[in-house]
């Protein structure tokens, strides 16, 4: 559902309801479209509306339920462009959260913490990718592991970082450390406002099978700053950060990725 869009049919293309269109007429995601960002076993497969994962990690709990959030950029993105909040409610149940309220003003009631829902891993064009090639020797690309959440998240505290440790299974570097900045800005932070980006850099000297570490001790403070992450909807509610082993076994559909090799390396 999250790749519906909101927009007038008006402004589609006429052939919105063909196959090679990214949505079909009434604004429904075309499920023919081939996506890049999915690569099993080193070839492409699937279609933008075949992970269902994929669909919902813009789907939040709030005050007002269950709701579908879209952060668009209005006027064309220009000098006089303005970001705007759309929620889309998906299942109306009020008191699941309160409004947004001070840091010190911790809210009991409704679901809870947020808990961790999802994570997957991405680079700054694709999502989902259970196999990433490591850069040529000392060199690398920046790739991230996002931990998406059931309900919106902020940084709260200090403006120190967090940090999380794959653990390898069949071979890799148990040093290779993703890390997210936290700060006032919340810029690690995106999708629903539930999104948090950590970053990691591999490289030739990490090939190898990786899991997503479980436990409360999965995802710490990098530094001697507590970095807290709390809800956005109930103010200094903390968020549960331990990673189930059902939440790591999400980054694929075998539970784990892999960094190859460069093939120049």
């Amino acid at each position: 559902m999250s790749l519906w869009k909101f927009g007038s049919e008006k402004n589609d293309a006429q052939n919105s309801s063909t196959i090679g269109a990214k949505n079909k007429a009434g604004g429904q995601p075309n499920p023919g479209l081939p996506s890049s960002s999915l690569r099993i076993s080193k070839t492409l497969t699937g279609g933008l509306n075949v992970d269902g994962k994929k669909n919902k990690r813009n789907v939040i709990v709030t005050e007002k339920g269950w709701v579908r959030r879209e952060h668009r950029v209005m006027n064309g993105g220009g000098a006089g462009s303005v970001t705007r909040q759309i929620d889309e409610v998906l299942v109306a149940a009020g008191k699941k959260a309160t409004v947004p309220g001070p840091d010190a003003t911790p809210y009991t009631g409704g679901m809870g913490f947020p808990n961790i829902a999802e994570v997957f891993i991405a680079n700054t064009t694709s999502s989902d990718m259970p196999v990433i090639t490591a850069g040529y020797g000392g060199g690398g690309s920046p790739h991230q592991l996002v931990v998406v959440f059931n309900e919106p998240v902020k940084h709260a505290g200090n403006a120190g970082s967090l940090k999380l440790t794959f653990a390898n299974t069949a071979g890799g570097n148990n040093g290779l450390i993703a890390s997210a900045v936290a700060g006032s800005s919340n810029t690690s932070i995106k999708g629903a406002n539930n999104q948090v980006v950590f970053t990691f850099t591999p490289t030739a000297g990490d090939a190898g099978v990786y899991k997503i570490p479980t436990g409360a001790s999965a995802i710490i403070n990098a530094t001697s700053l507590a970095a807290n992450l709390v809800s956005l909807n109930t103010g200094f509610r903390a968020a549960n950060d331990s990673i189930s082993s059902a939440v790591s076994n999400t980054v694929s559909t075998t539970g784990t990725f892999e960094i190859i090799p460069y093939s120049g390396s």
